[in-house]
């Protein structure tokens, strides 16, 4: 990335996506990561950081590619996340699963309560909340594989330590060894299905997450087929839901309730 005009869209691009990861995507366990801890675990300066997040601190060096790339390392998403343009396949792939998600959680909860909370369809979902988060922003895993989510897992703080799991920890608390747990992070071996439960009993989460990942799980949770969270836009499917989120949200809206009790001759209760 270089100085000049030419540079302006790319950078403001990257500041706006760095500044989704820093408000959404941290383990369980602790707040968002602050720009002085991203440069202690990244190796990048942190006014480096800071120009990323503020693409008119003209007064801070442009970062090199593999400074993006420690970044989006330390996020784990794909460095393309920080780079792509709006318009690139992937790019609208991530950006439509998170205009999505955000109008289930906006619509779809029960009568007499508000939206649900990230945590509370974490919870009965059995997808970890920082999955949630992620797909709540577009932001997704690098990877899409069993190491990868587990990996995730073991960025969470620890109670016992206050640090993020070890290897050994885990392994301890599944009776298997810390080698053992670090090659499932590595991706060299694989879990048996014995395992991966424990795994998911010791993390709180579904087995169904390891084992599918976790769209179908979300999308159970808000009574909506999975294809609402894969398929295109223009999926006979999908408009078909969005056309029934819109009819949810209109019958929300107090003055569609008058109309309608005055057809009905009913009046509805007053919101407290």
């Amino acid at each position: 990335m270089s100085n000049g005009s030419s540079a302006d869209r790319p950078a403001l691009r990257v500041a706006r996506r760095l500044r989704s990861l820093f408000r959404a995507v941290h383990p369980a366990g602790r707040g968002p990561w602050t720009q002085e801890e991203v440069a202690e675990s990244t190796g990048v300066p942190a006014e480096v950081i800071r120009r990323l997040c503020d693409a008119e601190a003209s007064d801070a060096p442009d970062p090199t590619d593999d400074q993006l790339k420690s970044v989006a390392r330390h996020f784990r998403v794909p460095v393309e996340f920080l780079t792509l343009p709006d318009d690139s396949p992937q790019v609208r792939a991530w950006t439509c699963v998170s205009r999505r998600m955000n109008l289930l959680f906006a619509d779809i909860y029960p009568a007499g309560r508000g939206p649900w909370t990230h945590e509370e369809v974490a919870e009965s979902s059995g997808v970890p909340v920082e999955t949630i988060r992620r797909l709540c922003v577009g932001a997704p895993l690098n990877g899409d594989t069993f190491a990868v989510r587990l990996d995730q897992l073991c960025q969470r703080i620890s109670p016992a330590t206050g640090k993020p799991y070890s290897n050994r920890e885990v392994g301890a608390a599944v009776g298997k060894s810390g080698q053992y747990i670090g090659n499932l992070r590595a991706g060299t071996n694989e879990p048996g299905l014995p395992v991966a439960a424990e795994l998911a009993r010791f993390f709180g989460v579904s087995l169904s997450y390891f084992v599918h990942g976790p769209k179908e799980l979300v999308a159970r949770h808000f009574r909506v087929s999975e294809v609402y969270l894969t398929a295109e836009d223009d999926s006979p499917a999908v408009q078909e839901i969005e056309q029934s989120l819109r009819t949810l949200i209109a019958l929300r809206d107090e003055r569609v309730q008058r109309v309608v009790g005055r057809v009905l001759n009913h009046t509805w209760p007053k919101r407290s």
